[in-house]
């Protein structure tokens, strides 16, 4: 069973095809997120962060923001953000500081592969079924 060589030349071209789109795809990504300003490990150079937040109810939320150095309590809804408080008490401020992160952000990668994982162990229990 040999290839005609029609096919060679066919499925080259559809694979030199298929890594410019790739490539392509990736430097779109590259420079997007460049552009964006969005950098992973760069948290704690930035003017705003947020601390803390709670859902309410659907589309409303209690922030705690920290901009310019200062600590901001701030109602979110789907339609307006309103500041609810200042927190200027110098003791909470540090407390508020020195709290853990609880929620880093999680690179895709990362999100990927756990999936992955989650993916090939539903599949193996089912294969031993």
């Amino acid at each position: 069973m040999s290839a005609s060589p029609e096919l060679l030349p066919a499925v080259l071209k559809m694979l030199v095809a298929l890594a410019v789109v790739v490539g392509g795809l990736f430097l779109l990504f590259y420079f997007s997120r460049r552009l964006s300003g969005h950098h992973s490990g760069r948290m704690e150079h930035q003017l705003i962060r947020v601390l803390a937040t709670s859902c309410i109810g659907v589309k409303k939320s209690i922030s705690v923001v920290e901009v310019a150095g200062q600590i901001l309590v701030v109602g979110v809804t789907g339609e307006q953000i309103n500041l609810l408080s200042t927190i200027e008490d110098p003791t909470v401020i540090d407390c508020i500081r020195k709290r853990p992160n609880q929620k880093s952000p999680v690179a895709f990668g990362q999100q990927l592969k756990y999936f992955a994982s989650k993916f090939k162990g539903i599949q193996g229990a089912e294969s031993t079924k």
